[in-house]
């Protein structure tokens, strides 16, 4: 038995024929909806002053939180960790555990005498000149007896070299000098 179609509703189902292969052939070639990729955001730009201020702040906040170290807690010194690169900071807490490991600690204070720009590299890195008065700060053993060597300079030199990190600048390297001034 042959199916009879009405001639009438030839036009509908060639339109809707199209509609359908239209569709389909449109939603092949779409791409599909992707949830875009978060860019990560860059580090903020810094002058070379700005910069220079922001090591110099990292570096007085480094020093005012090793005065209020507690030695007998070794876990202490993982305070220091956000002012330093992680390899910085492994070599400083490495020395750190040894000498409490062998009943050390330092007493007294020191005082930054002055803290000085010395090179900008791209402005991501800058390399400063400081200068400390280390007389009243001294290693002791656990009986309290001075370790420190009688003979010893009353003002200590050093390059620090500072890393941008966000938006602060965290020390990367640090190395004794000898200068004029200090």
């Amino acid at each position: 038995m042959a199916t009879v179609i009405d001639v009438n509703l030839l036009p509908r189902i060639c339109a809707a024929t199209v509609a359908l292969v239209l569709a389909t052939t449109i939603a092949g070639c779409s791409s599909p909806t992707t949830t875009p990729t978060p860019t990560p955001t860059p580090d903020p730009t810094f002058t070379e002053e700005e910069a220079f201020a922001l090591a110099e702040e990292t570096f007085r906040e480094y020093l005012a939180e090793i005065e209020t170290l507690d030695y007998t807690d070794i876990s202490d010194i993982d305070r220091l960790a956000r002012f330093s690169t992680k390899s910085y900071f492994a070599g400083e807490r490495k020395s750190v555990v040894n000498g409490i490991l062998d009943g050390q600690s330092i007493v007294g204070s020191t005082e930054l005498l002055w803290f000085r720009p010395y090179e900008t590299i791209d402005n991501t890195t800058v390399i400063a000149l400081i200068c400390e008065d280390i007389s009243n700060a001294h290693i002791v053993d656990s009986d309290g007896k001075k370790l420190t060597p009688d003979d010893r300079p009353d003002l200590s030199a050093r390059r620090i070299t500072f890393k941008q990190d966000g938006d602060m600048f965290i020390i990367a390297a640090a190395e004794a000098v000898r200068t004029k001034e200090c």
